[in-house]
């Protein structure tokens, strides 16, 4: 996919030099002379990234990313700031406006496009949570969760611990997070961290080019600390490996003497960052879960349970054990709607899955597939245990006094239960989700004709 690069730059010669340098690494390229004409080629083209110059006539760094940033609506591209000499106010100012980076000529390119990979990836990356967890929220799974603003969790790791405490004491002032000082000689002290931290900030330096680099490829492989940001602080006898830290994972990077101003800011944008994914993520795992359950009962709904009974069948037919399989059906519950309300009814039967949920073993699947009707699976279950199971639920149902608001005596419900036993062999003859649940169905019919509240059998084989 072309990845395509705005240069904003008022001088020919500087957007010639950075074409040269984006084209050898196959980027796409767009050039604007000014602000004005960077503000249509960003609405017509959309670019990926904005490289722009921080010395364009008569604005500030920070005017310069406000220009370039449009509305709020408006899709939001990493813009970095190129200075053409130190300016360390000035690179505040970029940072503090919304630049996703700032850098100062001469250019190193390993680190330059090494850095432009970074922001691509992030951005790319930023976009597809967003547009996942947007759609959730869009179709009615989640709302966007409120904006969390207390402290956030960072860890300092730094070889020797002087090193990690002198720059918590650096950045003590300067932030309210809890900070914790991790060292390369005990990376495991790392797990005794719970939660995890939102931000490591990784202080690499000679002596410990290779711990460090082992260190942040460990982070980035364990499942519990692999959305953790990671700013690198690299000394300057190793800036040279900026390059391969931003490849490896590091989210942002301060090369040579850091200014404690600019490192608490970028520190800051990096924690801001981590909450804004965290917001998403759970935006998407809402939808997720929304998308699979009954949002009545609580338990999976007819969508879930299908894929799971499917896999559940695979490996039963691998495994050799048996399998059943219910299908639940209240008795008469169109009465309690009648008699009492469709608030009551919907009562009872958030109490009926409470039931079946604290009756059966965790890995047993319980889903509502109708409006009073449930569907059973239990993995590894023999014909005997699965009686014994089917008649203890409808035991627990009908001993249960349903207390209903607005009523004074509370109303009895009884269960019927039809049961699909199968057996290994059948199960590798090719029987499927669909044909057991039929069968299931077959049986409950039977429970209902034989006078309700009892559980009946399905032959092995359905009926020629």
């Amino acid at each position: 996919m072309p990845r395509n690069v705005l240069i904003v730059d008022e001088l020919a010669t500087n957007r010639i030099v950075l074409k040269v340098k984006l084209s050898g690494a196959r980027y796409g390229v767009l050039q604007a002379a000014s602000l004005s004409e960077a503000r249509k080629l960003i609405a017509r083209d959309a670019p990926d990234l904005i490289l722009a110059s921080a010395d364009l006539a008569g604005r500030s760094s920070a005017r310069i990313v406000q220009a370039l940033r449009g509305p709020a609506s408006a899709p939001e591209p990493p813009i970095v700031l190129v200075f053409s000499q130190d300016d360390p106010d000035g690179r505040l100012d970029a940072l503090r406006a919304g630049a996703n980076d700032v850098m100062t000529k001469p250019l190193d390119d390993s680190h330059f496009l090494a850095r432009l990979r970074s922001l691509l990836r992030q951005h790319h990356s930023d976009q597809a949570l967003g547009m996942h967890a947007d759609t959730a929220v869009a179709l009615g799974f989640g709302e966007r969760p409120a904006a969390f603003h207390g402290p956030g969790r960072i860890a300092i790791v730094a070889q020797p611990a002087t090193a990690a405490m002198q720059l918590r004491a650096d950045l003590m002032h300067r932030t309210g997070h809890e900070m914790a000082i991790l060292t390369f000689d005990a990376p495991e002290a790392l797990s005794d961290l719970v939660p995890p931290p939102d931000v490591v900030v990784l202080r690499i330096g000679a002596a410990d080019r290779e711990l460090g680099l082992r260190f942040m490829a460990d982070l980035r492989a364990d499942a519990t600390t692999q959305n953790c940001r990671i700013l690198a602080v690299l000394c300057p006898e190793v800036r040279a490996m900026a390059g391969t830290v931003l490849d490896m994972g590091a989210h942002d990077i301060i090369c040579g003497t850091a200014d404690t101003r600019e490192l608490a800011l970028r520190l800051q944008n990096q924690m801001r960052h981590k909450r804004d994914e965290d917001n998403q993520r759970a935006k998407l795992k809402t939808g997720l879960q929304a998308a699979v359950t009954d949002p009545l009962t609580g338990l999976y709904n007819r969508r879930y349970a299908m894929t799971h009974l499917s896999r559940t069948l695979a490996q039963a037919a691998t495994s050799g054990q048996p399998i059943a399989v219910m299908v639940a059906d209240l008795d008469h519950f169109k009465q309690i709607n009648d008699r009492f309300g469709h608030a009551a009814g919907d009562a009872v039967l958030r109490r009926v899955a409470d039931i079946m949920r604290n009756t059966l073993r965790d890995d047993d699947l319980v889903a509502r597939i109708g409006g009073e009707e449930f569907l059973i699976a239990l993995p590894d279950t023999p014909r005997d245990r699965a009686k014994r199971v089917a008649g203890r639920l409808c035991h627990c149902v009908r001993e249960t006094p349903f207390v209903l608001d607005g009523h004074g005596a509370p109303v009895h419900v009884t269960l019927s239960i039809g049961v699909a036993q199968v057996e290994a062999t059948s199960l590798q003859a090719g029987a499927d989700a669909e044909t057991l649940i039929a069968r299931a169905d077959r049986a409950l019919y039977g429970a209902k004709a034989g006078g309700r509240d009892t559980v009946s059998f399905c032959a092995t084989r359905p009926a020629a």
